[in-house]
Formats: structure tokens, C-alpha cells, sequence
């Protein structure tokens, strides 16, 4: 009897424990998830890249010591306004003065030695002629007349000698009057000095190979700056000369200038504002358009360039747009045959999966579909993206309805699950 009673209790607790697992597998299979959703709808949509940068003058001029010398005289300070070839400082020129002095004087000693060797040749022509006559006349030994003709080839020489010495003479002269010259900064253009380095008194040094020499003052043109930005490689790639850009100065808050590309690097540079190890940028110049006198060199700013618009287009959220593998849309697929296979088969066909060695599968880009309650993975091709909506082209149509988030309910759910818009949480406002 009591055999019988343990037989009925076993048989019991099995037939409760596959109950139980039958409505756990249920209700799995049943779960709703709730879902944020939105509307694929059209309108216009501008892709725009943003870059970091630093704000300097269009045009500036940075001089430096192109001989050695020592500074007498300093007439400008920093932030003046010089005109056009205003004297801006004067080197001690008491040495050039006085080099050009003394190839003024070698030069006009060159001038005379070639007038006195023209003279010489004049007469000689003239002694060279009558000797000629005299030899055709058989009135010249032919040693005489030989002589006479060495004596003209001579003063020719004589001639052009003191000729290459005052044109050497000459050299020297300019090259003492450009040292000279050198003695006086003048102002290249109309300007504003940006920058200055040294000091009356101090010497300054030409640049070398080795040296850099001495950077004396940065003359620069304020009425027209522009940013230097740093732009990501995968975005250079979008933009084009003369793109309208907005250029936002980290000194005016809420504040935003035109501006417009001016020039794009050709050449892969190193961040000027990122400590990102293998970063590949590309220096792009943005010109404001019009001018702005608080700007100054050196300020920080932010560059919004548009590479491009499609007016009136399907669009949805950029979160919307999701990525899913050829195996999870083929696992999705089987899920109700999967469903009825036997223990051994699932085994079978779990290990299979796993088995990705040498393997890579093939991702594919796609949205939720929300119809009938059932989120539908539909795959989508994308265009251009703004800051939060992103173009798409596909089996989608104007005011169907997409998972947009939250992000963890769009990273697990799976295609053919069942969703529910999400509510607003209690006493939330």
C-alpha cells in the first residue's frame, strides 16, 4: 500500500514539474517588451561634420633676423596698428654702413680701371690700324706685325678684365646695400602687431640649419580670421571647397558665425587638440565671413560644416537603425520549427552554431518595424544623417511605426518579438 501511495507522489510531481516548465516556456515565448517608438516620416536632412580648431589671422607675417645685429631702436609695441613699410625697429647698422662704404669705393675704383682700359684700347685701335697699313704695304716685318697684334689682343683683354671687376664691384655694392636695407624692419602690410618677442638691446640671429634664429614680431591682418580645424579622416572626405559652415568661439557662449571652407589638407596631419594615439586628421581653413573685432589669434572654436542636403526624404531616428548578423535573422526565422525539435536535435543544433571558427558572419543593417504588435527587423540602406535622424531606403514607408529605444530593449530584441509602447512611469512629469 505504501508502494503505491510513493508511486502516486512521484507520478504527481512530474506531471507538476512539466506544467510548470510548459508555462514558463509560455510566458517566454510570450513576454511583451515595452518599446519607445516613433514615425518614419519625410523631411529635410542635412549632414553636418564637426571639427575642433584654433582661431588665427588669414593673413600674417611673422619676421625674423635675416643678418645679425643688435636692436637701437624699437617703435612699435605689441597690438599697435602699422601701416604699410612703417620703420617698425632699426638694428645697429654702424658695420654695413660702413661695408657699403667700402664697396661704393671698390666699385667706382673699378669703373676707373675699366675707363682707363677702354682709353688704352681706343688708342690702341687706332696704332693698330696704321701698323695694319703699313704691313699690307710690305712696309712691317712680319715680327713687328705680330707684335702689334698681341699688343691689341692684349688691351682687348685689359678691357674685358676691368669690365668682370666692376661688374664684381658692382655685386658687392648690392649686396652691402641689401645688408644694409636688412637694418630696418618695415612694416609688410597693414596690420596689427600680433606678437613681439624681443627687446631694445637685445641682438637677434639669422636662422640656420640648426637654428632657427630669432622670431622678432608677427604682423597680422585682424580683419579677416579664420579657424584652423582638425577634421576626422572619415568626414574630410565629405567635404568640398566654399561649403558653408557655422563656427562656434568658446569665449562667446550661444553664438554662432558664418563662415566658409577655404582649404582642405592634402596631407594626413597629427591633432592639434586631440591626445588620441593613431588619429588621422586633416587640417581644414574656415574663413569667417565677416569680421568679427573681439576675435582674437589663439581663441578656441568648434566648426560646423554642412557637407550636404536631401530635402524632403524618409527619415527615422539615428538610434532606430540597428545591426543585426545573418545568423540571428536565420535563428529568428527557425524559432518556431526550433521550437518543436526534440533535446538531441537542439543540442545539435546549438553546437553547430557555436562553431563559428574561420567563420565571420555577414552584419546587416536594418529598423523595427512595429506591426500588429510585432517588431519586424526590415532591412534598410542609410544616406546622409544629421544630429538625430538619419536618412533610410527600404521595404519602410511614411508613418510606419519604429523601435527608437530604450537603448538595452533595442540591443536584445529579437526579430518577430512582441513589443508594447512604453508609458510614462508614476509621478513622472
Amino acid at each position: 500500500m505504501n508502494k503505491k501511495v510513493l508511486l502516486w507522489v512521484i507520478l504527481g510531481v512530474v506531471v507538476v514539474g512539466g506544467l510548470a516548465g510548459a508555462s514558463i516556456a509560455n510566458n517566454s515565448r510570450g513576454k511583451v517588451e515595452a518599446v519607445q517608438m516613433a514615425r518614419v516620416r519625410r523631411e529635410d536632412v542635412t549632414s553636418q561634420v564637426r571639427a575642433p580648431g584654433k582661431i588665427e589671422p588669414r593673413t600674417q607675417v611673422k619676421v625674423s633676423a635675416d643678418i645679425m645685429g643688435k636692436i637701437v631702436h624699437l617703435y612699435v609695441k605689441e597690438g599697435d596698428r602699422v601701416k604699410k613699410d612703417q620703420l617698425m625697429l632699426q638694428l645697429d647698422d654702424t658695420q654695413y654702413r660702413s661695408a657699403h662704404a667700402q664697396a661704393k669705393a671698390a666699385l667706382a675704383a673699378a669703373q676707373a680701371r675699366l675707363r682707363e682700359a677702354q682709353s688704352a684700347l681706343r688708342m690702341n685701335d687706332s696704332n693698330f690700324g696704321r701698323q695694319r697699313q703699313l704691313y699690307e704695304q710690305k712696309l712691317l716685318s712680319t715680327a713687328e706685325w705680330e707684335q702689334a697684334q698681341n699688343a691689341h689682343e692684349g688691351a682687348r683683354v685689359a678691357v674685358a678684365t676691368a669690365q668682370e671687376d666692376a661688374a664684381r664691384a658692382s655685386a658687392g655694392l648690392d649686396a652691402a646695400a641689401d645688408n644694409l636695407r636688412k637694418c630696418r624692419f618695415l612694416a609688410p602690410f597693414d596690420g596689427v602687431v600680433s606678437a613681439l618677442n624681443v627687446e631694445a638691446g637685445e641682438n637677434v640671429i639669422p636662422g640656420t640649419m640648426n637654428n632657427i634664429g630669432t622670431e622678432i614680431l608677427v604682423v597680422s591682418d585682424l580683419s579677416r580670421m579664420l579657424v584652423r580645424a582638425d577634421v576626422d579622416e572619415t568626414d574630410v572626405v565629405d567635404m568640398r571647397l566654399a561649403q558653408k559652415t557655422k563656427i562656434a568661439v568658446d569665449a562667446f557662449p550661444d553664438t554662432t558665425f558664418p563662415g566658409t571652407v577655404s582649404e582642405i589638407g592634402n596631407t594626413a596631419k597629427r591633432s592639434i587638440t586631440s591626445t588620441v594615439d593613431g588619429q588621422t586628421n586633416f587640417e581644414v581653413k574656415v574663413v569667417f565671413d565677416q569680421n568679427v573685432p573681439e576675435v582674437r589669434p589663439g581663441m578656441t572654436a568648434d566648426v560646423e560644416i554642412e557637407t550636404g542636403t536631401h530635402p524632403h526624404t524618409l527619415v527615422v531616428p539615428i538610434q532606430s537603425v540597428v545591426v543585426r548578423t545573418e545568423r540571428e535573422l536565420e535563428r529568428a526565422k527557425k524559432g518556431v520549427k526550433g521550437a518543436k525539435m526534440d533535446r538531441r536535435a537542439k543540442r545539435a543544433a546549438a553546437a553547430a552554431e557555436e562553431d563559428t571558427v574561420g567563420r565571420r558572419d555577414k552584419e546587416i543593417t536594418g529598423v523595427f518595424v512595429v506591426r500588429n504588435d510585432v517588431a519586424t527587423f526590415v532591412p534598410v540602406r542609410t544616406g546622409l544623417a544629421s544630429e538625430t535622424m538619419i536618412e533610410v531606403f527600404g521595404d519602410v514607408k511614411e508613418g510606419d511605426s519604429v523601435v527608437s529605444g530604450p537603448y538595452k530593449a533595442l540591443r536584445e530584441l529579437k526579430p518577430g518579438g512582441k513589443v508594447k509602447k512604453e508609458t510614462a512611469a508614476k509621478g513622472k512629469k
